[in-house]
């Protein structure tokens, strides 16, 4: 993710940037808007209309949110122009693609780049299903597909989440390389040990998975 934005802020591009649920795109987002200056994060809800998207992004910039679609569009475009800021719609999927060609427009007017983050459906988005978006999927200049986390991402997480008890590999094995899903099989692994004055083990892992859906 961290690699991907940079691409798109010091290029001015637009990127694209896809994984399963869960394995932590959202938190990736975050964390770099929050180290780096210049980042514009927005999170797309389903359903959000146009004018929706570019009233949460002026508001970003001390605006009101009122206006229509198209007068929010030109004063995020006037604010944004060769700023070399970089906007970022996590859960981009629920887009519509009205949105989707406005943003297509201030990259091109404004000269910022933009990424894109969301599930594996946004791709198929983009593209169209007839292959109608060529204007938008053409200036995608940045690709990445994310990857489930793997052996030394889930010791990282398992170790913050439960220092010092171990299991990293058998949390692992047990989310199938899903973030989300091992921070909370983590987190309920705790809760069955302090409520039985267990230990954390295999058995007291098995009996948290059998409260959650994996």
């Amino acid at each position: 993710i961290f690699e991907v934005a940079k691409l798109c802020q010091i290029d001015g591009d637009i990127g694209v940037a896809i994984g399963e649920p869960g394995i932590g795109k959202t938190v990736s987002v975050e964390a770099f808007a929050a180290q780096n200056s210049g980042v514009i994060l927005l999170e797309a809800d389903p359903g959000m209309p146009v004018k929706a998207c570019f009233a949460k992004m002026q508001r970003q910039f001390g605006g009101d949110g009122y206006g229509t679609a198209y007068t929010l569009f030109e004063d995020v475009l006037v604010r944004l122009n060769n700023s070399g800021r970089l906007i970022v719609i996590d859960e981009a999927e629920h887009l519509p693609h009205g949105a989707l060609e406005l943003l297509r427009r201030l990259h091109d007017k404004a000269g910022v780049g933009i990424l894109l983050v969301g599930s594996p459906v946004l791709l198929g988005k983009l593209r169209g299903c007839r292959g109608q978006y060529t204007q938008l999927y053409s200036r995608v200049g940045v690709l990445a597909s994310l990857k489930p986390i793997n052996a030394a991402d889930a010791e990282a997480i398992a170790e913050a989440a439960l220092p010092g008890v171990g299991h990293a590999r058998t949390l692992h094995e047990k989310t199938l390389g899903n973030a989300r899903k091992l921070n909370k099989l983590a987190k309920r692994s705790s809760r069955i040990s302090e409520l039985n004055a267990l230990p954390i083990d295999a058995t007291v892992i098995e009996a948290a998975m059998t409260t959650l859906l994996v």
